[in-house]
């Protein structure tokens, strides 16, 4: 509560703890993890008393694992019964995968198609006339013949063009 800032720390496997990022927030994120491996994280906070910081005991560390980032995605009417959706490229992903679904309270998310990473865009044919969409986007990586995909990267509404 009294804290003047917080180190983050991160160790993976059996490595001695190191020491990632001095804050002055209670918020992080690791964007020099591994996809896939599963770390440690645990923070120390500290108070500066007359010039000098006095630290509090490292926390309970916490566990976890590196996923893909999720893409930023935007989509838009790009003709009759057409919707374009495109994104930004995630560093190190190797697939995308391109969801789609309607503005109904039931309405799930379906996949439409996933593509390799060098493709950062897709045209859904299939899209009704004048119905509206949201699109979201996955990033996809394989390691150790496991995959591991980010959370949707979702869109703003857009409607198709009748």
């Amino acid at each position: 509560k009294d804290a003047s800032g917080y180190v983050v720390y991160r160790k993976y496997q059996k490595e001695n703890w190191k020491e990632l990022k001095d804050l002055q927030s209670c918020s992080y994120r690791d964007t020099r993890a591994v996809t896939g491996r599963k770390y440690q994280y645990a923070v120390k906070a500290y108070r500066v008393i007359d010039g000098k910081r006095v630290y509090g005991e490292l926390s309970k560390a916490v566990v976890g694992r590196a996923m893909p980032a999720a893409p930023k995605v935007t989509a838009k009417s790009a003709g009759k019964g057409k919707n374009k959706v495109t994104w930004k490229k995630v560093t190190g992903a190797q697939s995308y995968t391109v969801y789609r679904k309607g503005t109904g309270k039931k309405d799930k998310w379906k996949k439409l198609k996933t593509v390799k990473a060098g493709n950062r865009n897709f045209l859904d044919k299939k899209a009704k006339k004048g119905k509206t969409y949201y699109y979201a986007v996955k990033a996809n990586r394989k390691v150790s013949k496991k995959s591991y995909s980010s959370i949707y990267g979702t869109s703003k509404k857009v409607k198709t063009k009748r």
